[in-house]
């Protein structure tokens, strides 16, 4: 057998499953991830994954109490991340550090 294929066969399945760790899936869902939460949203605020451009609809919202890790400011918009694995901009307003 070629030794790059042996390789291969031997270190893809440490490969997957290093990378399937931070995907796991119960009952249907994915499990959160662990952030550094910094901040809380205090009002049901829209969110926007790409930019925080407003020339088209947001890409969803986050309830009041959702609490989230601030990655950057942005002026008007902060870039945040949840533990249900969203990465958005949000509007300032809506955050208050803990």
């Amino acid at each position: 057998m070629n030794p790059r294929l042996l390789i291969l066969f031997l270190l893809f399945p440490l490969l997957t499953l290093l990378m399937g760790c931070s995907n796991t899936v119960e009952n249907g869902q994915v499990s959160p991830v662990n952030i550094n939460v910094t901040h809380i949203i205090i009002s049901k605020t829209e969110y926007y994954t790409s930019n925080p451009a407003q020339m088209r609809p947001a890409d969803g919202s986050l309830e009041a109490g959702t609490e989230v890790q601030m990655i950057d400011n942005a002026g008007s918009y902060v870039l945040i991340k949840t533990t249900s694995r969203i990465s958005a901009y949000i509007s300032a307003d809506a955050v208050k550090p803990l």
